[in-house]
């Protein structure tokens, strides 16, 4: 009996319209991403500036800067932690895309075929 990536393996089309759905998903993940990203920088910018005008206006260690000072190391944060975020996806886009030129140059997934019989079937229960 064929197991089930030997049966994906053997549908080539199905296997193109699978890899694409998958490398196509993560685009759209990544820009939704880049979006949010980009709102979180015009945030941070915003602040950057506000302090930057409350430092030269009152000094450092007016009130007003103060709070400044915090709101934007708040602002900050997303930024920080988005941007690692952002760039692991796209780095696993760029793999799938490596993956969808493997295949339009070959016709196959030759590099995935030796880890193959690590995956378990869909379905299976893993013994690990």
């Amino acid at each position: 009996m064929a197991t089930y990536l030997d049966q994906l393996a053997g549908d080539p089309e199905r296997l193109r319209r699978a890899l694409l759905q998958v490398t196509d998903d993560q685009r759209a993940l990544v820009r939704r991403m880049e979006d949010i990203f980009e709102g979180y920088v015009a945030q941070l910018d915003q602040h950057v500036l506000r302090l930057l005008m409350l430092r030269r206006r009152y000094g450092p260690g007016h009130s007003d800067t103060q709070e400044e000072e915090r709101r934007t190391e708040d602002a900050s944060k997303p930024v920080t932690e988005l941007r690692g975020v952002l760039e692991r996806q796209r780095e696993l886009l760029a793999l799938y895309q490596g993956y969808v030129e493997e295949f339009e140059r070959t016709g196959a997934l030759q590099s995935l075929a030796s880890i193959s019989a690590e995956v378990p079937e869909p379905g299976s229960r893993s013994r690990h």
